[in-house]
This record gives structure tokens, sequence and C-alpha cells, in this order.
């Protein structure tokens, strides 16, 4: 990877690059930025193969997220652009790229809601289970009595 990193210069990665990179899997750890998508970098690590992942600041500290294996392919390395191009945006938003993203539950129409009898009655019925006789005669007398 050193010859892809010479004299400080990023060169595109392309699926050529993929390729000769594939070949030296095992190679001393070595990293690649990406000029066309910031934060994206190229692993190679001597255990884990080479692998994409996006590199950047969340709550001002800074994080490395993993994108997965990387695949010689053009349609590879655009899928690999895409999901850098929406973590930059999450982190943009301050947001973290990796976090459960569940959509709201759909709004539902709210039960109908009791009126005075019923709810006087489900009242007294509790009143009469857990109060004594003349407190169930007392709220009777009052609320059967409101208005």
């Amino acid at each position: 990877m050193a010859e892809y990193l010479a004299n400080g210069k990023q060169s595109k990665i392309t699926v050529e690059t993929l390729k000769a990179l594939l070949r030296k899997v095992g190679a001393a750890e070595s990293e690649q930025r990406d000029p066309e998508c910031p934060g994206l970098v190229l692993r190679v690590r001597p255990r884990a193969g080479v692998r994409w992942s996006y590199k950047g600041r969340l709550h001002g500290k800074e994080k490395r997220w993993d994108l997965g294996a990387a695949v010689a392919t053009r349609e590879g390395i655009a899928a690999v652009r895409e999901k850098a191009a929406r973590i930059r945006e999450d982190l943009r938003r301050n947001l973290d790229p990796m976090a459960s993203k569940t959509d709201a539950p759909p709004i539902v129409a709210p039960p109908a809601s009791w009126n005075w009898e019923a709810g006087v009655a489900a009242f007294l019925v509790h009143i009469a289970r857990t109060r004594r006789p003349d407190t169930y005669t007392d709220y009777r007398r009052i609320l059967e009595n409101t208005k």
C-alpha cells in the first residue's frame, strides 16, 4: 500500500486499486483515504483483510464506523460511497449514523371517550368494591346529582 500513499498523495480508489490490495491480504496494516469521498477509508489489516470504514467526528469525538468488506467492483465502490455520504449527512445533523432508525408508529384514532354516565357507573363499581358502604352512598349521591 506504500506505493499508493507515496509522497503523501491520495490516488483515486478504483477497481484496479482494490484488486491490487486484495492480493496483498496479510501484509502490514495500512490505510488509504478516498479523495472523492471525505472520511471514507480503505483499511488493509493482516487478519481482517481489506475493509471499508468511515472516520468522522460525533459529539466532539473522533469515531470510526465499519462499512464492510471491500468488493472489487464499480457497483461495490459506488455503494460504499453512498453509505459514506449518508453517514456524513447524519454527522452534520449531529446524529449517530449507526443508531437504529425506526419509523414513527402510525397515528391511530383514539378510542371513543366515555360519557358522564358510563364514567360514574365504573367509578361507583370501584368505590363499592374498595370502600365502606357509607362512603359509596356519599359518592353516589354527589355524582348522580351532578350535571
